[in-house]
Parts: structure tokens; C-alpha cells; sequence
């Protein structure tokens, strides 16, 4: 078959990216080549349809279809850690459409729309230097930590947005007594749910003895441990989570001078719907 004359026009990477993880947590097959210099390229239009899709974005298919596209190093996005997703988008984002990104606010205080512009390089550089922190110190106990991937993060997701589902459900309901019976169930469920977040999130726990690496050992003391240290994991989860959230960016109306913190989101639902 003759070479096609138009492969010098196709799309080339336009940002090189370093993972912040550095590949740690990372499973081996979730990338390929130099995790400190992965190529990202822009997406293809087939990949903005993707993006506009409802149904995939719920499920996360069409973030990974994306990244799968647009950074071909990343050879299975599902097992991606979480603190690597948000540079990795950012970086497709800015390959796609640039480094500006405008978003629109509407001041609480007088009213008045306007738009601001916030550089996302600025962004990948927040990620860069931050530190994942994975140990957790509690008497005899080490309790080491490590970032969910996306898969374990999409499902997990999911089944929160599924219950939530059945909470607005139930104010429906007219039977108070009903309505008790299925409450008490849904709150059973959604600490079921953040049992099961907590039990992914443990790498494993060391004694003086031995370190346990096993899942069901792990997940065996997290449903027998005293609420205490269950407490002391959730504050460490929690805090991570918030370290690795993007920053949240202070803006002041120009008309009345109020200043409001406005929350970028790089959730992909909304991140990439739109230039």
C-alpha cells in the first residue's frame, strides 16, 4: 500500500508531561516510556464527540478513550492513578486548545457577569510540586497508603451517584415509615461504600512482627478496628484528597470589588465540553 501523502499533516505532540506520581502506585502496564517526558497530543474530533458523550463520560469510557488517543504512552488509562489524571487532562487540554482557560462567574454580591481567564500551565505546576503523603502512624501500627487508580475511582463514583439517586428518590415517598426503612439502608450502603474506598486506598499495614500485604487480612481489620483508627484514616484520606484537588482560584469583581474563590473543575464531564 503507498505511503499516504498527507501523514506529514497529521497531529504531533504539542506538550511533553512529567507524572507526578513518577510512576509510583502506577501497575506496570499503565504506561510506557519515560513517565518524566510523555508526549500528549491534541484531541481529533472524534475524540470531542467522545467528550460530549453523557452516557461515557458517567461511566469514565470516554475519558479513557480520549487519554488512550491523546497520550499513547499511557497504555492502559483505567489503571492510572487519580494523582496523575488531572495533569494528564490539563496537559490534553492545553494541547487541544491552549493554555488559557475562561471561565464565567456571576458575583454573589451585586450580581455582575463576568469572565475570568486562568493559565492551566500554572496548574500542571501545582501537581508537580505537591507530595502524595501515604503513611499513617498509629501506636503499633503503620498504616501505608496508595492513590486509587481510575477504574477503582470510576466505580466507586458510580455507586455513590447510584445512591444518591435512591436519596432523591425516597423524599418522593409519602410513607414516613418507608421512608426510615430505606434512609436507614441507603446509610448502611454508603458506609459499606466508604469501607470499601478505605480498604483500596491501604497498600498495606505493618507491625513490629510483619507487614500485611494481603486484602482480605486488610480488609478483615478495617471492618474490626476501633472507630478511632478508622477516624485517623479518613482525616489522612481526606486530606490528600484536598492537597490534590486544583487549587482553588480568588477573583475580585470589578464593579463592587467583592473577592470570591471560584472552583476550577478538571472533571472531565465539564473540562473538556467546550473550548
Amino acid at each position: 500500500m503507498a505511503q499516504n501523502p498527507l501523514t506529514q499533516y497529521f497531529r504531533q505532540p504539542k506538550v511533553f508531561i512529567a507524572l507526578p506520581s513518577r510512576g509510583a502506585y502506577n501497575s506496570p502496564t499503565a504506561f510506557s516510556g519515560d513517565v518524566n517526558h510523555l508526549p500528549v497530543f491534541g484531541m481529533t474530533g472524534m475524540d470531542e464527540i467522545i467528550a460530549k458523550t453523557p452516557d461515557a463520560l458517567l461511566t469514565g469510557e470516554s475519558t479513557v478513550k480520549i487519554i488512550t488517543s491523546c497520550c499513547p504512552a499511557i497504555t492502559n488509562p483505567w489503571e492510572l492513578t487519580t494523582i496523575d489524571l488531572d495533569t494528564v487532562l490539563t496537559a490534553i487540554r492545553i494541547a487541544t486548545y491552549g493554555n488559557e482557560l475562561d471561565v464565567d462567574n456571576v458575583c454573589d454580591k451585586c450580581g455582575t457577569h463576568a469572565e475570568y481567564t486562568f493559565n492551566l500551565s500554572n496548574f500542571v505546576e501545582y501537581y508537580a510540586n505537591v507530595k502524595y503523603d501515604n503513611k499513617i502512624v498509629l501506636g503499633d501500627l503503620t498504616i501505608n497508603l496508595k492513590p486509587l487508580n481510575y477504574r477503582q475511582s470510576s466505580d466507586f463514583a458510580q455507586s455513590n451517584f447510584q445512591l444518591q439517586q435512591r436519596l432523591r428518590q425516597i423524599n418522593e415517598l409519602e410513607s414516613e415509615e418507608e421512608r426510615s426503612k430505606l434512609l436507614a439502608n441507603i446509610y448502611e450502603d454508603l458506609a459499606k461504600l466508604q469501607n470499601e474506598i478505605f480498604i483500596a486506598g491501604i497498600d498495606s499495614i505493618s507491625t513490629r512482627e510483619s507487614t500485611v500485604t494481603e486484602h482480605g487480612f486488610i480488609r478483615e481489620w478495617v471492618e474490626n478496628a476501633d472507630s478511632k483508627y478508622i477516624a485517623d484514616i479518613r482525616t489522612k484520606v481526606n486530606t490528600n484528597q484536598e492537597t490534590w484537588r486544583s487549587p482553588d482560584q480568588t477573583v475580585e469583581c470589578e464593579t463592587c470589588g467583592n473577592k470570591t474563590s471560584l472552583v476550577i473543575s478538571l472533571d472531565q464531564a465539564d473540562f473538556f465540553v467546550g473550548a
